[in-house]
């Protein structure tokens, strides 16, 4: 009788951890996973200034949609080569996300934005920024290349970036 009460005991047990578990990754990716729809900002010029400009994408409703959004985000960066952000060809190559903070790592190409001017960069960073602000888990970003926190040269480096403004709840900008 007393194996029979640990074993129902432990069976509950890995029950409740995996539902934890469960809930707080399906937090984590947030709600959009299951409708498909998300946004992505990239620059367009308008009246002779950049702007970022919010567009609607579909995404696969299965699937991490934090992933799945850099991708399109980047996925678009190589189709509209005049209202680009993003230098073309830059990969994904993971996004991990712990304790708010996104860890956002880019393939080598990202590190042409380099060549870029104060505007690219700004507009890159708020790109990204402003296409994770939709997740609500997302607190912060950091970017990598190749394992290391990218740095630009206007800026400095991108860790630990607010993707939004605390006391307003508005996303942060450069």
């Amino acid at each position: 009788m007393r194996k029979v009460a640990v074993g129902i005991f432990v069976a509950v047990l890995a029950i409740l951890i995996g539902l934890f578990f469960s809930v707080k990754t399906r937090s984590a990716q947030s709600a959009y996973q299951n409708d498909g729809h998300i946004t992505i900002v990239r620059p367009k010029v308008i009246n002779n200034e950049v702007e970022l400009v919010p567009e609607d994408k579909n995404i696969p409703t299965t699937g991490d949609p934090i992933a799945l959004t850099l991708q399109a985000l980047l996925a678009d960066a190589d189709e509209h080569s005049s209202d680009r952000a993003i230098p073309k060809g830059t990969k994904l190559v993971k996004v991990t996300l712990k304790d708010g903070v996104a860890q956002v790592e880019l393939s080598k190409e990202f590190m042409d934005l380099n060549k870029s001017g104060d505007s690219a960069i700004s507009a890159a960073q708020n790109s990204l920024l402003k296409s994770l602000e939709q997740f609500p888990s997302i607190e912060k970003l950091t970017v990598t290349v190749d394992g290391k926190v990218f740095e630009d040269g206007s800026y400095g480096k991108w860790e630990n970036i607010p993707v939004r403004d605390v006391k307003s709840g508005k996303e942060s900008a450069k």
